[in-house]
């Protein structure tokens, strides 16, 4: 979940598309539209690159779209840190922005 409002969270992300190379565009940069690589980017952007403990931890990262087949069976987990607390208006889902952007899944 994403906060933050709808309108302007979509515009932010659409103004990001647009960032292109001057020279060529053909070459980048490219801009992630499905769900899972804009979070495994987003968390990217969160570790340190520097150190070995964030490279290590950027290797171990797994993100799906939806639930992954050996992880059906189990019993999940909600931690009350985690749960929204503003009305679910002040939120978007990732991917709701995907398919704003261009994700056609």
């Amino acid at each position: 979940m994403l906060s933050g409002n709808r309108y302007k969270t979509i515009s932010l992300y659409k103004e990001h598309l647009e960032i292109n190379s001057v020279t060529n565009p053909i070459h980048g940069p490219f801009h992630p539209r499905r769900p899972d690589t804009i979070l495994t980017k987003m968390v990217r952007g969160m570790i340190p690159k520097s150190k070995a403990s964030g490279i290590e931890a950027f290797k171990r990262l797994r993100v799906y779209i939806g639930i992954p087949e050996e992880l059906k069976n189990i019993e999940q987990e909600s931690f009350n840190d985690s749960m929204i607390t503003k009305p679910a208006s002040y939120y978007i889902t990732v991917g709701d922005v995907a398919k704003q952007i261009g994700w056609k899944g």
